[in-house]
């Protein structure tokens, strides 16, 4: 059985917004990895200004909201295009912003970037570039071939929750932040076309 294998690199990188997810600051390495020379440039902006406006900008205002809201996020992995139009992985923690009055003014964050020397970016390769097991590729079959969670436990004769377990690791491994994505890169995959055609072909006999 293969494992992925991280390491954390410790730059940490921080960022304020207001209320409506305007950035209103940041450190000097946010604003380097973002793709710009002052953090003054930043002030005003929002996701939509990054370089991650077109893969995860509306994404990051939900969990922005979801924070003022009061769900906080601890430790929780997701992906950012960065400046030099790379993909890498993110450590991500997210509270509130309080001021002296003790009122709600925003949202803080501050992430460290996730090296994982198996992904290139590239999600028609990834199933090549990121270590998965042999039952989370079968699980990854069963879900391209339009299996419920209760029947792809029946058929690897496990518990449903062991099932979402793998779906939960494979929407981790792969970058996906929903099970669509996690089924485009499926069908994307050879490996995956593969195992259903071989599928297939048993349940033809």
């Amino acid at each position: 059985m293969s494992h992925l294998n991280l390491y954390i690199e410790p730059t940490v990188y921080v960022f304020y917004k207001d209320i409506f997810s305007n950035f209103i600051g940041c450190n000097k390495a946010f604003a380097e990895i973002a793709g710009f020379h002052r953090i003054s440039d930043i002030i005003g902006m929002t996701d939509f200004d990054m370089p991650w406006c077109d893969t995860e900008a509306a994404y990051y205002r939900e969990k922005d909201q979801a924070v003022l809201d009061g769900n906080y996020l601890c430790n929780h992995v997701e992906t950012q295009r960065l400046s030099s139009g790379r993909d890498c992985r993110i450590l991500i923690n997210k509270v509130p912003l309080i001021d002296a009055k003790n009122l709600l003014t925003g949202v803080i964050g501050s992430y460290v970037t996730i090296a994982d020397p198996h992904y290139h970016g590239t999600k028609s390769t990834v199933l090549k570039n990121v270590s998965v097991t042999e039952r989370q590729i079968e699980c990854l079959v069963f879900l391209a071939k339009g299996y419920t969670a209760k029947k792809i436990a029946s058929e690897m004769d496990v518990s449903a929750k062991t099932v979402q377990t793998h779906i939960e690791k494979l929407k981790l491994k792969l970058h996906c932040h929903t099970k669509n994505e996690l089924l485009d890169i499926a069908w994307q995959s050879d490996l995956v076309k593969l195992r259903l055609m071989s599928l297939s072909h048993k349940e033809g006999r």
